[in-house]
């Protein structure tokens, strides 16, 4: 298989970011379960009062968390407190659309 043949892995990761901060009601507190579909490299269980945990579960959703999943398990100000970290940690071909969606998101100049 060559490389022109291969999906372009960032094809649709506009459609997976909600339209807007009110649309994400993700918990604040507490231990998210994930299904297998999402967490099938083995952890289902994130607790969002651990720094790592929460990193791991959003970087879930930046990464293969599609729309509704995202709405239901990110919380809009975890993710502004986690976002540099997540900025740091993912391709510029994720995040920055993220940012066009989600304003506040980008760092100020």
């Amino acid at each position: 298989m060559y490389g022109a043949d291969l999906p372009d892995r960032y094809e649709g990761v506009e459609a997976r970011i909600p339209r807007g901060w009110e649309d994400l009601c993700g918990p604040a507190a507490g231990v998210v379960h994930l299904p297998n579909r999402l967490a099938w490299s083995g952890v289902t269980d994130f607790n969002l009062a651990d720094a790592g945990d929460r990193f791991l579960l959003y970087g879930i959703m930046l990464d293969c968390g599609q729309r509704d999943d995202v709405k239901r398990w990110v919380n809009p100000d975890l993710l502004r407190q986690e976002w540099p970290r997540l900025r740091r940690g993912f391709t510029s071909q994720i995040t920055r659309r993220w940012e066009q969606r989600l304003p506040g998101l980008a760092p100020s100049a």
